[in-house]
Protein backbone atom coordinates (compact mmCIF):
# COMPACT_ATOMS: atom_id res chain seq x y z
CA UNK A 1 0.00 0.00 0.00
CA UNK A 2 1.50 3.50 -1.08
CA UNK A 3 1.67 6.57 1.34
CA UNK A 4 -0.76 8.12 -0.61
CA UNK A 5 -3.32 5.68 -0.35
CA UNK A 6 -2.86 4.82 3.26
CA UNK A 7 -3.26 8.31 3.78
CA UNK A 8 -7.00 7.95 1.72
CA UNK A 9 -7.92 5.00 3.62
CA UNK A 10 -7.12 6.11 6.93
CA UNK A 11 -9.38 9.58 5.95
CA UNK A 12 -11.86 7.33 4.57
CA UNK A 13 -12.32 5.15 8.13
CA UNK A 14 -12.66 8.20 10.23
CA UNK A 15 -9.15 9.22 11.56
CA UNK A 16 -9.46 12.90 9.77
CA UNK A 17 -12.77 14.18 10.88
CA UNK A 18 -11.31 16.13 13.39
CA UNK A 19 -8.97 18.16 11.37
CA UNK A 20 -9.89 21.49 12.39
CA UNK A 21 -7.29 23.26 10.07
CA UNK A 22 -5.20 22.97 7.07
CA UNK A 23 -1.96 25.17 6.37
CA UNK A 24 -0.22 25.03 3.00
CA UNK A 25 3.36 26.31 3.66
CA UNK A 26 3.82 25.84 -0.43
CA UNK A 27 0.68 26.48 -2.92
CA UNK A 28 -0.42 23.67 -4.64
CA UNK A 29 0.19 23.35 -8.39
CA UNK A 30 -3.78 23.40 -9.38
CA UNK A 31 -7.11 24.80 -8.34
CA UNK A 32 -8.61 21.67 -8.01
CA UNK A 33 -5.73 20.47 -5.11
CA UNK A 34 -6.48 23.38 -3.45
CA UNK A 35 -10.25 22.59 -3.55
CA UNK A 36 -9.40 19.18 -2.31
CA UNK A 37 -6.70 20.05 0.58
CA UNK A 38 -9.20 22.96 2.14
CA UNK A 39 -11.97 19.83 1.91
CA UNK A 40 -9.92 17.85 4.53
CA UNK A 41 -11.49 20.76 7.23
CA UNK A 42 -14.98 21.66 8.58
CA UNK A 43 -16.11 18.42 7.67
CA UNK A 44 -19.90 17.18 8.99
CA UNK A 45 -21.37 20.88 9.66
CA UNK A 46 -17.84 21.82 12.18
CA UNK A 47 -16.35 24.89 10.87
CA UNK A 48 -12.91 24.67 9.33
CA UNK A 49 -9.78 27.16 8.98
CA UNK A 50 -7.51 26.82 5.84
CA UNK A 51 -4.06 28.90 5.90
CA UNK A 52 -1.80 29.18 2.68
CA UNK A 53 1.60 30.79 3.65
CA UNK A 54 2.01 33.16 0.68
CA UNK A 55 5.28 35.50 -0.48
CA UNK A 56 3.89 38.09 -2.38
CA UNK A 57 5.59 36.91 -5.52
CA UNK A 58 3.25 34.07 -5.69
CA UNK A 59 -0.22 35.99 -4.22
CA UNK A 60 -1.14 36.34 -7.69
CA UNK A 61 -1.87 32.03 -7.74
CA UNK A 62 -4.42 32.87 -4.59
CA UNK A 63 -5.93 35.33 -6.75
CA UNK A 64 -6.14 32.82 -10.09
CA UNK A 65 -7.48 30.06 -7.12
CA UNK A 66 -10.64 32.31 -6.10
CA UNK A 67 -11.37 33.03 -9.98
CA UNK A 68 -11.34 29.59 -11.17
CA UNK A 69 -13.10 27.98 -7.99
CA UNK A 70 -15.58 31.29 -7.56
CA UNK A 71 -14.73 31.58 -3.76
CA UNK A 72 -13.23 34.66 -2.01
CA UNK A 73 -9.80 33.93 -0.45
CA UNK A 74 -9.56 36.55 2.31
CA UNK A 75 -5.91 37.94 3.21
CA UNK A 76 -4.84 37.79 6.34
CA UNK A 77 -2.15 38.87 8.63
CA UNK A 78 -0.34 38.04 11.67
CA UNK A 79 -0.11 40.08 14.34
CA UNK A 80 0.33 40.59 17.71
CA UNK A 81 0.45 36.59 17.18
CA UNK A 82 -2.77 36.75 16.08
CA UNK A 83 -4.07 36.06 12.79
CA UNK A 84 -6.55 38.77 11.45
CA UNK A 85 -8.56 38.56 8.19
CA UNK A 86 -6.90 42.12 6.27
CA UNK A 87 -10.40 43.45 5.40
CA UNK A 88 -11.93 43.18 8.71
CA UNK A 89 -9.03 45.09 10.49
CA UNK A 90 -9.58 47.60 7.57
CA UNK A 91 -13.30 47.85 8.09
CA UNK A 92 -12.64 48.13 12.06
CA UNK A 93 -10.06 50.93 11.68
CA UNK A 94 -12.34 53.13 9.19
CA UNK A 95 -15.27 52.80 11.63
CA UNK A 96 -13.33 53.77 14.46
CA UNK A 97 -12.57 57.00 12.86
CA UNK A 98 -15.80 57.52 11.85
CA UNK A 99 -16.59 57.25 15.62
CA UNK A 100 -14.25 59.62 16.71
CA UNK A 101 -15.21 61.97 13.91
CA UNK A 102 -11.74 62.28 12.22
CA UNK A 103 -10.46 63.83 15.25
CA UNK A 104 -6.29 64.62 14.29
CA UNK A 105 -7.00 65.43 10.77
CA UNK A 106 -8.57 69.30 11.16
CA UNK A 107 -5.51 71.87 12.65
CA UNK A 108 -7.78 73.98 15.37
CA UNK A 109 -7.90 77.81 14.71
CA UNK A 110 -4.55 79.03 15.63
CA UNK A 111 -2.77 76.11 15.34
CA UNK A 112 0.46 76.80 13.60
CA UNK A 113 1.74 73.78 12.45
CA UNK A 114 -0.88 72.77 10.56
CA UNK A 115 -0.37 76.14 7.95
CA UNK A 116 1.27 76.44 4.95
Amino acid sequence: MSERTGAYERGERGWLQDCDAVFNLELPTDAATYAHRAGRTGRFGRPGLMVSVVDLQVAFVIQKFEKLLGIEIPEAVIQGGEMKILSEMIEAEAEAEAEAGGEGDVAEEGDQSAQS
